[in-house]
């Protein structure tokens, strides 16, 4: 079943009471000063004038064979509420008049003299069908608070920044002094990478202190989790790595340092000249540096898909682009 947006706005004004509905009505001719409260009367007032004037205008045969029971109505409300009898429109006298099985009130419902049979979408509980589905909107639905519940935000979760996660480890080492705040300042600086992007003597100057004591809260960032953050440059991160691995006095140490540029296309034939080593030897310390991490702050990076809305597309139609 498609709801469309005006039998969703019939369904939840069906739900509201009297108050709630008056409210309503209030809040639109506020919004929107173009409406015009009609009062019952007045309503009743221009529908009759409505038929009467395109009666007179002569209207046609089917028109006025169709409703001359209605106007009659409509005028015979007229002359009860000029004369104070009751204040109840014609329609709801006519509800009032009919049962609920479609006949008159003076007809026998079991009968045969009913001709029409009841609606089944009449029989249908609306506010129930659909409460789970609708938006409650303007009426809020009832619930039971709870005040031991637990609230919406402790279910959203929030995935730590690699400066987060960093500071929050800076906090469990044994520094203090100008290294901690030379450390937060380096954490501060780091790319999306996790490389330090101003110079340490930049770093020295701004924090008015020497450059060996950034060096020392640098060398605290780069043992952090994960391990090379605060480093320069590729090569300084993945000695880093290997020193925190156990591998500082290795050959692939001595790769790393000396031979990088010969690491990347593998050449192992010019390696093995190089060091003097085995060609094989060569192969199981290049698989130490494989496993590590030249960009240890990408893992912290946020992944999230950002869509790109275009503000302009080009189309070819009959030979010519539009």
């Amino acid at each position: 079943m498609i709801l469309t947006p005006q039998l969703r706005q019939r369904i939840e004004m069906l739900q509201m009471t009297s108050m709630e509905l008056s409210e309503l009505i209030e809040q639109e001719m506020v919004t929107n000063p173009i409406l015009e409260e009609v009062m019952p009367g007045d309503e009743v007032k221009e529908i009759s004038d409505n038929i009467l004037d395109q009666n007179a205008d002569g209207g046609s045969d089917g028109f006025e064979n169709g409703f001359d029971g209605e106007a009659a109505v409509l005028a015979g409300a007229e002359a009860g509420q000029a004369n104070g009898e009751f204040d109840a429109s014609p329609i709801e006298r006519n509800l009032e008049a009919t049962t609920p099985d479609g006949g008159d009130a003076g007809e026998d419902p079991g009968g045969e003299t009913s001709t029409e049979s009841s609606d089944a979408f009449d029989e249908i509980d609306y506010g129930r069908e659909f409460q789970d589905y609708l938006d409650p909107g303007y009426k809020t639905q009832e619930f039971e608070h709870k005040e031991d519940a637990p609230s919406f935000e402790q279910f959203l979760s929030h995935t730590p920044s690699l400066s987060e996660h960093l500071e929050w480890q800076l906090n469990l080492q044994a520094v203090s002094g100008q290294v901690e705040d030379a450390a937060v300042f380096i954490i501060g600086n780091l790319d999306d990478d996790g490389r330090l992007t101003i110079p340490v003597e930049d770093a020295a100057a701004m924090l008015a202190c020497s450059v060996e004591t950034v060096e020392k809260a640098r060398d605290v960032v780069m043992n952090l989790d994960p391990v090379g953050c605060g480093a320069m440059d590729v090569k300084e991160c993945l000695l880093v790595q290997l020193s925190a691995a156990g591998h500082g006095d290795s050959l692939a140490t001595l790769l790393v340092r000396d031979h990088l540029e010969d690491l990347q296309p593998h050449r192992l034939n010019h390696l093995a000249k190089e060091t003097g080593r085995d060609v094989h030897e060569l192969n199981d310390e290049i698989e130490k540096v494989r496993v590590l991490d030249p960009y240890p702050g990408r893992r912290f990076a946020n992944d999230e898909a950002i869509f790109v809305a275009p503000e302009v597309y080009i189309e070819k139609i009959d030979e010519e682009y539009l």
